[in-house]
């Protein structure tokens, strides 16, 4: 039944008008789209360059609404090109308006821009973060091995920026310094974890090194015997004769 009815009005010109946008439709297209171009180079022009970067999840909604509009005007003879034009220069100015109210430290950081997040850290996966951030270790690997490393063991720390992207810092890189981590959300705990580590382990290492300092008992026994004792005399009651002053007490 559908197969007729196309049949019916395949040679229709309503149809060939509705598909390819004959009679004025095309005309009106062809002229207002380089129009819209223009206007849009000098709205971003006068808003600056980071107006619709994707470098946070606002920038990232008003390019889609910009590009929804542009869209719109360019293609739907229905869309009046001054609601366009308004419609874009409202987008462009609250774009505007909250780089820099965020510039001058007018609204929280954490409102706008997410932060970036470490994902791995000195052979650790970061769990609680890649949880958080809904990644998996393989897809952190992936990313490692884009960068063209074929080993963990390489890279010291892999970053996830706010603009959904991933950095990786090398092992050689970091020993230059850690400076531009410290605001990385996460890093903070780590270098904490890490410091009592490091002062548990430098405890033990010294109780260590004072168990091994310490003098060998000598003792009674066999068991406690030192070389000296085995070259000295027996006394009367069957004990090796030791000075008093080569007693050490347990």
């Amino acid at each position: 039944m559908a197969t007729a009815a196309w049949r019916a009005n395949e040679l229709s010109p309503d149809l060939w008008q509705s598909l390819f946008y004959t009679k004025f439709t095309t005309v009106r297209t062809a002229v207002l789209t380089p129009i819209i171009v223009v206007f849009m180079f000098v709205l971003l022009r006068v808003g600056g360059s980071r107006t619709l970067t994707q470098t946070t999840l606002l920038n990232r909604i008003f390019s889609v609404a910009v590009g929804s509009l542009v869209g719109s005007a360019a293609l739907r003879p229905t869309t009046p090109i001054t609601a366009t034009v308004i419609g874009a220069g409202i987008i462009m100015g609250a774009a505007l308006l909250v780089d820099v109210a965020y510039a001058y430290k007018l609204l929280p950081a954490s409102w706008v821009h997410p932060g970036p997040v470490l994902v791995y850290v000195d052979g650790v996966m970061q769990q609680h973060q890649l949880h958080r951030c809904l990644l998996t270790p393989d897809k952190v690997a992936s990313e490692v091995r884009s960068r063209g490393y074929s080993s963990l063991a390489k890279v010291y720390a892999v970053v996830l920026e706010p603009s959904g992207s991933f950095s990786v810092i090398s092992q050689d890189a970091a020993r230059d310094g850690l400076e531009l981590l410290h605001d990385v959300r996460g890093f903070s705990d780590h270098m904490r974890l890490d410091a009592q580590r490091q002062a548990e382990a430098t405890a033990a290492g010294r109780i260590g090194a004072a168990a091994a300092a310490r003098p060998l008992p000598v003792h009674d026994s066999p068991a406690g015997w030192s070389e000296e004792q085995h070259n000295k005399p027996f006394g009367p009651d069957g004990r090796t004769v030791t000075p008093l002053t080569q007693i050490h007490a347990v």
